[in-house]
C-alpha cells in the first residue's frame, strides 16, 4: 500500500537539503518497485525479472547474503503493496497475476495466486483499513478484491487507455485511478460508481510521427488530509525516443477539482517521474530517472520550480518513505537499493 506518511512526534525534523545516501545495497537486476514494511526493518523490491527480493535493513553490511528471493510470477513485477499490519505483501506483474505473500513467519511464502487481469498489472494498492486491494493495468480495468479471501468484489470500467496508477483517498471511501492520457477518475469504493473525472492535459501528448501516446499518470499522491492531489508525469517530450523528456506535476484542489499549480524543474531535466509522496502538508517529493540519471526532487505545492534537487547515482524507478519521513528508499535501474537520510545529524540506516 502506498501510505501517506503521517507527521512524526520526533523533534529531529527532516531536511531535504541535508539529503545523503546512507545505504547502498546491490540486488543485481534493474529494479522497478520497492516498498517498506510498517516497522521499517524490511525492504521489498522487484523489477525486470520474475523475482521479488526481501531485504533486511538492520544489518546492511550482510544484506546481500541474507536477501530472500520470492518466486511466483512469470514476468516482470510491476507492482508491490504492503498491508498496513505488515503481515501481507501483494504483488502484480506482466503476467496478469496478483499474488498474496505471507510475512507472518520468517521469509515470505506464497499464500494465494490469482490471474486477475488479461494484461499487465501496472499498479496495486491496499485500502487503509486493510480490507480491499485495488489492481489496474493495460486492460483498462480497475478491479477490487477482498484481501482476506481473494474474492473479486467489483470491476470498474470507464478508462479508455492503459491505467498506470491507483490510490485510495485518505477518507477510505474513494479510490482514484489515472491513465496514459492523464485522465483521473474518482470512484466510490462501496458502490463502484464513478463520481467524477479530473484531467491533467499538460501531462499528455501524442507523437503523430510515431503514433505514440506520451506521458500520462506516472504518479498519484494525496496529502494526509486528502485535500490536495498531485499528479506527476511528462510535461514535455522534445525527443521521446531519444530520452529527451521533461517532468512535471499538476496539483489539484481535490474537492473542487480545480488545478491550483502546474510545476516543472528549473533546468528542464531529461528525466521521468516514477513515484511521489507528500512530506507534510505542503512539500511534494518525486523520484525520477532517465537520461539525466536519478534525482529526488522537492517542491513546495504553491511553487512552480523545485526548491531542492538531490542527484542519485542511477535512475530511480520507485520511492518509499518511512513513517517518520526521515528516510527515503529508492529502487534503481542499476540494480541497487539506496536509502537516503533527510536528517541533518547522525544519519542511520535503521529506518524504523
Amino acid at each position: 500500500m502506498k501510505e501517506t506518511p503521517k507527521d512524526s512526534p520526533n523533534t529531529n525534523r527532516p531536511d531535504p537539503k541535508a539529503a545523503k545516501v546512507v545505504s547502498d545495497l546491490n540486488v543485481g537486476k534493474p529494479l522497478l518497485r520497492c516498498c517498506l514494511d510498517p516497522s521499517g526493518k524490511t525492504l521489498f523490491t522487484a523489477g525486470q525479472d520474475t523475482r521479488i527480493w526481501q531485504v533486511p535493513l538492520n544489518e546492511t553490511k550482510e544484506a546481500d547474503t541474507k536477501m530472500a528471493e520470492l518466486k511466483g510470477h512469470e514476468s516482470w513485477v510491476f507492482a508491490l503493496a504492503m498491508h498496513p499490519d505488515g503481515e501481507l505483501l501483494l504483488s502484480g506483474g506482466g503476467d496478469g497475476n496478483l499474488i498474496w505473500w505471507s510475512l507472518s513467519d520468517g521469509p515470505a511464502t506464497l499464500l494465494r495466486k490469482i490471474n486477475a487481469h488479461q494484461a499487465w498489472i501496472r499498479d496495486v494498492a491496499i485500502s487503509f483499513d486493510g480490507k480491499v486491494v485495488a489492481t489496474a493495468g493495460n486492460d483498462q480495468l480497475v478491479k477490487l478484491w477482498n484481501v482476506e479471501d481473494g474474492r473479486l468484489l467489483n470491476t470498474l470500467k470507464g478508462h479508455e487507455s492503459d491505467i498506470y496508477r491507483v490510490t485510495f483517498h485518505p477518507d477510505g471511501e474513494r479510490l482514484i485511478s489515472g491513465d496514459l492520457t492523464a485522465h483521473i477518475k474518482c470512484w466510490q469504493l462501496d458502490s463502484g460508481k464513478m463520481l467524477r473525472e479530473l484531467h491533467a492535459p499538460t501531462l499528455h501528448r501524442i507523437d503523430k510521427n510515431h503514433n505514440l501516446h506520451l506521458g500520462g499518470t506516472r504518479a498519484l499522491s494525496f496529502d494526509a488530509d486528502g485535500k490536495q492531489l498531485a499528479v506527476s508525469g511528462l510535461r514535455a517530450a522534445p525527443n521521446y525516443l531519444g530520452g529527451e523528456v521533461q517532468p512535471g506535476n499538476v496539483i489539484f484542489d481535490f474537492e473542487s477539482g480545480e488545478i491550483v499549480k502546474e510545476q516543472k524543474t528549473k533546468e528542464n531535466l531529461s528525466t521521468v517521474p516514477w513515484e511521489s509522496f507528500f512530506d507534510g502538508p505542503d512539500t511534494l517529493v518525486v523520484s525520477t530517472g532517465g537520461k539525466a540519471d536519478g534525482h529526488l526532487l522537492f517542491w513546495k505545492t504553491d511553487a512552480e520550480h523545485e526548491f531542492h534537487s538531490f542527484a542519485l547515482p542511477s535512475a530511480a524507478r520507485d520511492l518509499a518513505m518511512d513513517r517518520q519521513r526521515h528516510h527515503l528508499a529508492t529502487a534503481h535501474y542499476d540494480g541497487h537499493l539506496r536509502i537516503t537520510s533527510l536528517l541533518s545529524e547522525n544519519p542511520q540506516t535503521d529506518v524504523s
